[in-house]
Parts: C-alpha cells; sequence; structure tokens
C-alpha cells in the first residue's frame, strides 16, 4: 500500500480554483444583464407599439371610418414602426440568449 502525502500547495490549490471560477461567473454577469435589458426593452416597445395600434384601429372603428386609409396615419406608422422594433430587439434578445 502506498501512502501519498499532501503538499502545502495542493491544499491551498483548490480553495484558489474556486474563488478563480466564482470570478469567472461574475465576469459574465454584464452579459447577461445586457440580454436581460434587451428583451425587457424589446418587450416594453413591442407592447406600446401594439397598444398605440390598437388605439389607433378602435377610433377608427368608432368613427365608421373605413380602414384602408389608416395605412397613411401619423399614428399607425408610429404603432408599427413601434411594434417591429420591439418584436425585433426580442427576436435578438432570444436569439443571443440561446432561445429560439
Amino acid at each position: 500500500m502506498v501512502v501519498l502525502e499532501q503538499s502545502a500547495g495542493y491544499s491551498r490549490a483548490l480553495p484558489r480554483a474556486a474563488r478563480d471560477r466564482e470570478h469567472l461567473g461574475r465576469r459574465g454577469l454584464p452579459a447577461s444583464a445586457l440580454r436581460w435589458a434587451v428583451l425587457l426593452a424589446g418587450l416594453i416597445l413591442a407592447g406600446v407599439g401594439l397598444l398605440l395600434g390598437l388605439a389607433v384601429v378602435w377610433t377608427q372603428l368608432a368613427r365608421a371610418l373605413p380602414l384602408a386609409p389608416l395605412l397613411h396615419h401619423p399614428r399607425a406608422l408610429r404603432a408599427a414602426l413601434l411594434t417591429g422594433t420591439g418584436l425585433i430587439l426580442l427576436g435578438g434578445g432570444a436569439v443571443v440568449t440561446g432561445r429560439r
């Protein structure tokens, strides 16, 4: 039977390795926070765009006006741009986080 003695360096290496892994984990935090910020911004923009678009359509229907001229309405264009930007941010954030 062979008995191996632990050297002083080996016993100090394990806690150091754990600290290093912990440090590397902290370094990844800003990227994760950035991804969640992009997803949240996309969700907010898409929600605001959809609500604004719904309000424009509701107003148009309440006045008993046709919906065809609504495509050239400035509020409808703003709503479409907000919704599109929000959906692009949501899609980009989902691809970056690995969720499709």
